[in-house]
């Protein structure tokens, strides 16, 4: 017999929730990255990013912590956790300059584990700005698509929104 609908998404969600748990495991147990002075300023830092505000590039959410492990120059993986409409995500995040001005553009996926909201993918693309040496203030636009269980069924949201963050960078 086939599988419904329900029991196949429920699968998906499943396995997505594993990865994105992997990826909190995989950041806990990286070693500091050896870099050249020449990409300093274009590799992630190897702390952890407190971040604050409406949205972000790391995450929808309020208030978030953050891993970013390097995949090359300007790649990273990104990891977080916070409060908001993205209570764990994963996802990848390009920027021109890590610890300076420039543009960051990510990708992220991620679960609302506080009301139950399903699978989040959210796109965001913002200009981040240093305030200091490790505070940052990154504005830009992300569209994050929401879907969640309603009596009659399934609803899907699209979710344009303005990107207002304080990242501090440890």
């Amino acid at each position: 017999m086939g599988e419904s609908n329900g029991e196949g998404f429920l699968r998906f969600n499943f396995l997505l929730m594993v990865i994105i748990f992997q990826g909190f495991i995989i950041a806990q147990e990286i070693e500091d990255v050896s870099i050249s002075e020449n990409q300093i300023e274009h590799t992630p830092p190897n702390g952890w990013d407190l971040n604050f505000g409406i949205g972000g590039p790391r995450g929808y959410y309020l208030l978030g912590l953050a891993k970013d492990i390097p995949l090359g120059d300007h790649l990273a993986l990104t990891v977080t956790g916070g409060l908001g409409l993205q209570t764990i995500a994963t996802g990848l995040l390009y920027a021109s300059n890590y610890r300076s001005d420039g543009f960051l553009i990510s990708l992220t996926g991620g679960y609302d584990l506080l009301i139950g909201v399903d699978f989040i993918p959210q796109l965001c693309i913002s200009y981040q700005t240093r305030l200091q040496e490790r505070l940052f203030l990154t504005l830009g636009v992300g569209v994050a698509v929401s879907r969640y269980k309603e009596s009659y069924g399934w609803e899907t949201t699209i979710l344009p929104y303005p990107t207002i963050t304080l990242n501090f960078i440890e």
